[in-house]
């Protein structure tokens, strides 16, 4: 499992108070946890320096949760998300799992579930890593063998043994 402590997360939560704590909490567990208020600052920070995870609330001022995961799919389909939420309405739980959500947290937030879910995030950014990373070897050995076979390596004649 990604170590928590190297991760990164976007934490996006339009009530100040709950967003400062959840952050609170989160800085003892990960590297760095980036705030944003609503989901166009969120895209903002996004951008500037995209995180390995991002945490948000469903219902917030000018661009909800489910706004935000349908931006963040298009600008980053291998960026995980984590949505927190007091309702229960079950439209939302059917386009967070449209859109690849990997976790909805209920509110008021249980912080050992949310470290859970952050933990399973965690994961799948690890898995999205070795994968990127054995299709990046299986290129470069594609890439070698086709030069290695175009290559024109002269014979060498054959060598002379003295017992």
């Amino acid at each position: 499992m990604k170590n928590l402590k190297n991760l990164s997360i976007l934490l996006v939560e339009d009530e100040a108070n709950l967003r400062r704590e959840i952050a609170a909490f989160l800085e003892i567990y990960c590297d760095r946890v980036t705030e944003a208020a609503d989901g166009l600052e969120a895209l903002e920070r996004f951008t500037g320096q995209p995180p390995d995870l991002v945490i948000s609330d469903i219902h917030m001022p000018q661009m909800n949760g489910l706004e935000l995961a349908a931006k963040l799919k298009e600008l980053s389909p291998e960026t995980p998300v984590i949505l927190c939420t007091a309702f229960t309405e079950t439209s939302y739980l059917l386009k967070a799992i449209e859109l690849g959500v990997v976790a909805l947290v209920r509110k008021p937030l249980d912080m050992d579930e949310l470290l859970s879910k952050i933990g399973a995030a965690a994961h799948i950014i690890q898995q999205y890593e070795i994968n990127s990373l054995s299709s990046g070897l299986a290129a470069s050995i594609t890439a070698q063998l086709e030069m290695y076979e175009k290559s024109t390596i002269p014979s060498l004649p054959p060598s002379k043994t003295i017992i």
